[in-house]
């Protein structure tokens, strides 16, 4: 009888958990600000702070689009404990350096160690001005990743689509789709 209970409870917290789904090809809206287009089947986790996109596993590589961020919010990262107190805010007045360091101090209180983040320069968001960045990140196992990330603040909020992937092979081969992704970005209200 005990095995029974505990596998009720498992299968009970199990089906709580967000989960994968497979997302067909086309348009998605992202929080109704903006909306993407994915040329190719993907594997789709959705929870009330970000979208996740992978091919081959969220460990090898994903997109994230993070939900638009308000004055006074943190950037959707997974905290050990007590690192979230610590963690800055976002200010709608910030200048794009501003965010860059917003970026380097929440990933610095996560399990992955920046190893470099930077290389800030102009790019589209959607027709809107925004900006790209370079980062490099390791993990305590040793695990190496490359990624980017593409922001803009619209409408006062921050909106961001974050790429990463291992940096051996996954980074390469999956950086076309990322680029793909983030030329398709269209911004609710623009023609």
């Amino acid at each position: 009888m005990r095995h029974i209970i505990i596998l009720l409870l498992t299968l009970t917290i199990a089906s709580c958990a967000p989960t994968f789904q497979l997302k067909q090809t086309g348009h998605s809206s992202m929080w109704n600000s903006y909306s993407v287009v994915t040329s190719e089947y993907i594997n789709e986790l959705k929870t009330d702070k970000s979208v996740m996109w992978t091919q081959d596993g969220p460990i090898l590589e994903r997109v994230e689009f993070w939900a638009p961020i308000s004055d006074g919010e943190k950037l959707p990262f997974v905290f050990p404990a007590g690192n979230e107190e610590r963690a800055g805010t976002f200010r709608s007045d910030m200048t794009p350096e501003e965010i860059v360091e917003l970026v380097r101090n929440g990933f610095s209180l996560t399990p992955a160690t920046p190893t470099f983040i930077g290389n800030l320069q102009p790019a589209s968001f959607g027709n809107r001005e925004g900006y790209l960045i370079d980062l490099n990140l390791s993990s305590k196992e040793g695990s190496d990743f490359k990624g980017n990330l593409l922001f803009a603040t619209i409408n006062g909020k921050l909106m961001a689509v974050f790429f990463a992937a291992r940096e051996t092979h996954y980074y390469e081969e999956r950086r076309p789709y990322f680029d793909s992704v983030v030329q398709s970005i269209k911004v609710s209200g623009d023609a």
